[in-house]
């Protein structure tokens, strides 16, 4: 084994974040829907999740901190998916939003226009904009 297996690398750790920010709104009303579940093994396959870690994540992802990435595209990026875990339970409950909204703090966008931010990319996924279209969208915003 490497000495660079045995520590994460910075991009992992907040791939990690990332990820448990997925499963805490894919579990924030105790079940993981069908779309949900699809969402999860796509991001944990492109995002390179063991088992192990998938476990421990599953287990408590509190404990798995933002870490937000610098650029702009890549938190958009994160907050396409994060929005499209919400909506992928079909009925959007404001608890929902309500960590949404925290989620996205944490990624680095204000305070001062995240509802309108939300509100803005909730229609954009919902109307079935892809994340590039999505980020062009909301860089404006």
């Amino acid at each position: 084994m490497a000495i660079s297996d045995l520590f994460s690398s910075g991009q992992h750790k907040r791939d990690l974040g990332h990820f448990a920010n997925v499963i805490k709104l894919a579990t924030f009303d105790d079940e993981i829907t069908d779309n949900e579940q699809r969402i999860i093994d796509n991001l944990r396959k492109r995002l390179q999740i063991n088992n192990i870690e998938y476990k421990n994540i599953l287990k408590n992802p509190f404990n798995y901190p933002i870490n937000p990435p610098a650029g702009i595209e890549a938190r958009l990026q994160r907050l396409y998916t994060l929005i499209s875990v919400l909506l992928a339970d079909t009925t959007v409950k404001e608890k929902g939003k309500f960590l949404l909204k925290k989620m996205a703090i944490g990624l680095g966008f204000s305070q001062y226009n995240l509802d309108i931010l939300i509100a803005k990319g909730i229609r954009l996924v919902s109307n079935d904009f892809d994340v590039e279209s999505f980020s062009m969208e909301l860089k404006n915003v």
